[in-house]
C-alpha cells in the first residue's frame, strides 16, 4: 500500500473514532433538539467555516465552481442531503451501532450489485460478503422491531422509520464518496468540496426545520451542545473524511466504513438511555466480520493474480 494510501486509510480512521462519538451524543441530543433544526445549524456554522477559510487563504477565486464540475457538484448536494437527513432521522429513533451498521453495510452490497449488473464475476468472498451483510442487516432489523435493541419501548411506525432512513442514508453515502471522487479527479481539494456540499442540506434543513419546531433553541446549553457536534462531529471529522476518500479507493473507503458500528459500541456505554443488547452484538458483529472478510481475501486474491501476471 502506497503511503498515500494509508494516510488516506489513517484518515478515515480518525472520521470513524470522531463520528462515533458524535452519532451517540447526536442521539442523545435528538431527544430534545429536533432534526431538521440541528441540521440546520451544524451544517450552516460547516459550510461558513470553510467558505471563510478559503477567502482567506486563497482568495476568493478559490470559491468559484467550474462549470465542467456544476452536475458532480449537483450530484454530491443530493447525495449529502439524503445521506445526513436519513442518518439523523434514523439517530432519533433507532440505535446509534444500528444505524452506522445498516449506513455502512449500503456500499459493499452497492458494489457487489454494480459488478453484477456490469457482467462482472463475482468472487467467492464477495457473494460471501454480501449474504453475511444481508444477514446481519435481517438481525438488526429483527432486533430493533422486536424490542431487543439497546433502545427499547419505540412504537413500530418510528422503528421502521429510522430502519428506512438509515438504509436510505447509507444509499447516500455511497453516492457521496463517488461524487467526491470524481471531484477530486477535477483537481478540488477538500476544502473547497467542504466549502460547496451543504447548499442544499442546509436549505432544506432551513424549510423543514421553519415549518416545524423552528430554527431556534431553548437553553445555552442546546447552543453549546449544536456548537460542539459542528466542531468535533460534522466541521472537523468530514474534512478528514474527504481528504482520506480523495487519498483512498472507494472500495476501501467503504469497508472502513463498514467498521462504525464497532466504534459505536465503544461510546454507547456513555449514554444511559442505551441498555446493553445481545442481538445488536450479533447483528453488527455479522456485519463487521463480512466486510472484513471480503477485505482481507480480496486484497490476498489481487496480490496473487499480480504474482501470477
Amino acid at each position: 500500500m502506497s503511503d498515500s494510501r494509508k494516510l488516506g486509510t489513517l484518515l478515515v480512521l480518525a472520521f470513524l473514532l470522531m463520528a462515533n462519538a458524535n452519532a451517540v451524543f447526536s442521539g442523545w441530543l435528538l431527544q430534545s433538539i429536533y432534526p431538521f433544526t440541528l441540521l440546520f445549524w451544524g451544517f450552516l456554522i460547516t459550510t461558513l467555516f470553510f467558505f471563510v477559510r478559503l477567502s482567506l487563504t486563497q482568495g476568493r477565486t478559490a470559491l468559484k465552481i467550474p462549470l465542467a464540475s456544476l452536475s458532480g457538484l449537483i450530484t454530491l448536494n443530493l447525495a449529502s442531503g439524503i445521506s445526513w437527513i436519513g442518518y439523523y432521522c434514523a439517530l432519533k429513533f433507532i440505535e446509534p451501532a444500528i444505524v452506522s451498521a445498516l449506513m455502512g453495510c449500503i456500499g459493499p452490497i452497492y458494489i457487489a450489485v454494480t459488478s453484477f449488473m456490469s457482467q462482472r464475476q463475482l468472487s467467492a468472498n464477495q457473494v460471501i460478503t454480501s449474504f453475511g451483510i444481508v444477514i446481519g442487516t435481517a438481525v438488526l432489523s429483527w432486533a430493533s422491531i422486536t424490542d431487543h435493541s439497546a433502545i427499547q419501548n419505540v412504537s413500530l411506525q418510528h422503528v421502521l422509520l429510522g430502519l428506512g432512513s438509515a438504509l436510505i442514508g447509507g444509499f447516500g453515502q455511497v453516492l457521496t464518496t463517488l461524487s467526491t471522487k470524481g471531484l477530486a479527479k477535477q483537481n478540488w481539494t477538500a476544502s473547497q468540496i467542504m466549502a460547496h456540499r451543504f447548499y442544499l442540506l442546509t436549505l432544506v434543513a432551513a424549510v423543514v426545520a421553519v415549518t416545524g419546531q423552528g430554527v431556534g433553541v431553548d437553553t445555552p446549553s442546546q447552543m453549546l451542545a449544536i456548537g460542539v457536534v459542528s466542531l468535533f462531529g460534522l466541521l472537523l471529522p468530514l474534512w478528514l473524511l474527504q481528504k482520506g476518500i480523495i487519498l483512498s479507493s472507494p472500495f476501501t473507503v467503504s469497508v472502513l466504513l463498514s467498521l462504525g458500528p464497532l466504534m459505536t459500541f465503544l461510546f454507547q456505554g456513555f449514554d444511559s438511555r442505551l441498555l446493553w443488547s445481545n442481538m445488536s452484538v450479533i447483528g453488527c458483529g455479522i456485519i463487521v466480520l463480512s466486510t472484513i472478510n471480503n477485505f482481507i481475501f480480496g486484497q490476498k486474491t489481487a496480490k496473487a493474480e499480480r504474482s501470477n501476471g
